[in-house]
């Protein structure tokens, strides 16, 4: 295999910084449990900030209700940036990274280390001002390579740091429903040059081969194919939740026609995979409905109502039906119901379409009470 200079320098990273690693992270683990025996009895140094972080990314104040606790140390004078360090309650390594600032939701430079709740590398990855800038290399749960991806000759031309709440999740898993964010969207566009087994036999190499994805805890292929050029290329089969099978059809990374397979066997001819879930006259429609039921209540045009915006959620069933409407943030128990009434009252929708299958989606709208 011919290494770029990038893989190189990851590779000569990681051989000088094995050791240092060892050692930090004993270190670090020591340091998290006297912390967690009496969080109160001492602050890190004055120029150490530490933050107790949720899964989802979420700031607590408290060490019961933390699930990992985040050290951003003073800045190295050599190089200008942050050392991070993230560890689980156990004291396991979660992340070992740089930064360029001090917010717990810190944009990553240099390499970025993540890991499995086993301790072993996840992934590592180069970053430049917070964006995706060359290679990145993901392992096996065992310790064996497992990919080397590209995000330097990504169509998009960068790739868009990693999230916070992702790596708290354990990295990116290609088997779940994402929100379409610019980070996950981003992320599957970078070139896929090299894919081994958990033995660390060779399937794809310099972008030619075979590609296997695995789910987030590698127990399941999820979708397996060939790649030509670096991109997704000919006939790929995936499975969804256990149960969903698919078929698709690639040309040079472009998903097309392929056939989905439901619980029951059943067949779903497509000619693209994804179909968002839709409004039959149109979104604007929708919008306006909400509007013309706020607008027809004498209250709403008093002096002293509320003001601001009303976040409501529903989901679109795999039928077209509404359910599940609440209120996210409110502004007032009546006008909140008024927002709810009107929602349950649109018509059904046109459901979301994965692979030909019909698919559950979820919406959170932004509701401004302005008088137009």
């Amino acid at each position: 295999m011919i290494l770029s200079d990038s893989e190189r320098c990851l590779i000569q990273y990681f051989r000088e910084n094995t050791l240092k690693s060892m050692f930090k992270n004993l270190f670090i683990t020591v340091i998290a449990a006297l912390f967690f025996q009496n969080v109160s009895a001492q602050q890190p140094e004055k120029d150490t900030l530490l933050f107790l972080l949720k899964t989802d990314g979420r700031i607590v104040s408290t060490k019961d209700s933390a699930d990992y606790i985040m050290f951003n140390l003073p800045v190295d004078q050599n190089t200008g940036l942050h050392k991070v360090v993230m560890i689980s309650r156990d004291g396991s390594p979660k992340l070992i990274a740089n930064s360029k600032t001090r917010e717990p939701h810190f944009r990553l430079e240099g390499a970025c280390s993540n890991f499995f709740p086993n301790g072993k590398k996840r992934s590592v990855a180069i970053y430049k001002n917070g964006v995706l800038a060359g290679d990145i290399l993901e392992y096996y749960p065992n310790g064996k390579a497992y990919t080397l991806k590209n995000a330097a000759q990504s169509p998009t031309g960068g790739l868009s740091g990693i999230i916070l709440t992702t790596i708290l999740n354990g990295g990116f898993d290609v088997s779940k429903t994402y929100e379409l964010d610019r980070t996950t969207m981003l992320y599957q566009k970078a070139k896929l040059m090299q894919c081994q087994d958990s033995t660390g036999k060779i399937l794809a190499e310099n972008g030619r081969g075979h590609w296997l994805e695995f789910d987030g805890k590698f127990k399941n292929i999820i979708s397996e194919g060939p790649v030509l050029d670096g991109v997704k290329n000919g006939e790929w089969r995936g499975e969804i939740i256990d149960t969903l099978k698919y078929i698709c059809k690639y040309d040079k990374g472009i998903a097309g026609a392929g056939t989905g397979f439901d619980k029951d066997g059943r067949a779903h001819k497509f000619s693209q995979p994804f179909v968002a879930a839709s409004y039959p006259d149109g979104m604007w429609t929708f919008d306006d409905l909400i509007v013309r039921a706020l607008n027809g209540d004498p209250k709403f045009h008093k002096k002293n109502r509320p003001t601001g915006k009303i976040f409501v959620s529903f989901s679109v069933e795999t039928d077209g039906s509404v359910a599940n409407v609440q209120i996210v943030k409110g502004v007032s128990e009546y006008f909140d119901g008024q927002v709810v009434q009107a929602v349950r009252s649109s018509k059904k929708w046109r459901p979301a379409y994965r692979w030909g299958i019909p698919a559950r989606t979820e919406f959170t709208l932004p509701i401004d009470l302005r008088s137009e």
